[in-house]
């Protein structure tokens, strides 16, 4: 199907004990996310093969990029952009009583993302 469309009916995966909530659309070589998570949430260290850019809509939060003495914190707000290269560890803390809520686009789209097997949260 060269077209997707889809509208707020698009069912929401919800990760993590209900602290994370995530729609995603996908094509051949990317897909696109909006990703919710709960104030106080942490999401650990990880990485994956994807490139990973974003943009803030609402919310404050701190990421954690890289590992041992190369480890960094960055802090991101509404109206920020972000971007991670292949395989850069990374975690997210939200901070504030808001939720962080973002956008976000991964090249190449992996097929656990189109299998469905990504929704019952095997990340």
């Amino acid at each position: 199907m060269a077209v997707k469309i889809c509208s707020d009916e698009m069912k929401s995966i919800i990760l993590y004990e209900g602290l994370m909530t995530r729609r995603r659309v996908y094509c051949e070589l990317s897909s696109l996310t909006l990703t919710k998570i709960k104030p106080g949430a942490e999401l650990k260290l990880h990485s994956h093969k994807q490139e990973q850019i974003g943009f803030v809509l609402e919310g404050e939060a701190e990421f954690t990029v890289g590992e041992g003495s190369e480890q960094t914190k960055i802090k991101i707000k509404s109206g920020d952009f972000f971007a991670f290269k292949s395989n850069t560890p990374h975690g997210v803390r939200v901070n504030g009583d808001k939720d962080l809520l973002f956008i976000d686009l991964y090249t190449p789209v992996e097929e656990i993302h189109k299998s469905g097997a990504y929704q019952l949260g095997s990340i």
